[in-house]
């Protein structure tokens, strides 16, 4: 509706002789139409701390981390799209995750909905925690359905950080600083 109300003052405004430049619209605040924020990390291994009162531990190896945030505005209807995206875009060894047999580890990440104000950060685009908590046990469900239908053989894994909680890494490796953004 935004985008309608901008190309009609447009309009008016090119009918009436102001000479309005077209170019490069204004994105709105909030990223109008983006639901998730995710990262992409390569490893060679990393630990995940999934549980602070029992001290418990997941780890992959050769992989990715997958860290994730819901926005305002996101719906269940985007994941099934998103993980099919995340598991077969090309892989810098030239495969995709799937088809290189990598580990995931995904972590819900709602600091990466967050903005900078002046010297403070501010998160009001996240989506409300409950919504957030509900979208994670989605994508998860997704995850583990898409990898186990092109891994019979199991040699994928897939673990997952816990959303809502203090989640610590170690032992994390790297050969080379592969990380990108991406919104969905």
């Amino acid at each position: 509706m935004l985008k309608k109300v901008a190309e009609a003052n447009e309009q008016s405004q090119e009918q009436q002789g102001n000479g309005v430049k077209k170019g490069k619209k204004k994105e709105s605040k909030g990223g109008e139409g983006k639901q998730m924020r995710v990262v992409l990390q390569k490893t060679l291994g990393v630990s995940l701390q999934v549980d602070n009162d029992n001290d418990e531990w997941v780890r992959i190896s050769e992989g990715v981390i997958i860290f994730v945030a819901f926005l305002k505005g996101a719906t269940g209807d985007i994941i099934g799209k998103t993980v099919t995206k995340l598991l077969n875009m090309k892989y810098c060894e030239g495969g995709s995750i799937l088809s290189k047999k990598r580990d995931v580890l995904l972590v819900p990440q709602a600091p990466l909905g967050g903005k900078m104000k002046g010297r403070q950060l501010q998160y009001h685009d996240n989506i409300n925690k409950d919504i957030g908590q509900e979208l994670f046990q989605q994508l998860i469900e997704e995850f583990r359905q898409q990898i186990a239908k092109d891994d019979a053989e199991g040699e994928i894994s897939f673990l997952h950080g816990t959303y809502g909680g203090i989640q610590r890494m170690k032992d994390a490796s790297s050969d080379g600083p592969w990380t990108h953004t991406f919104d969905f």
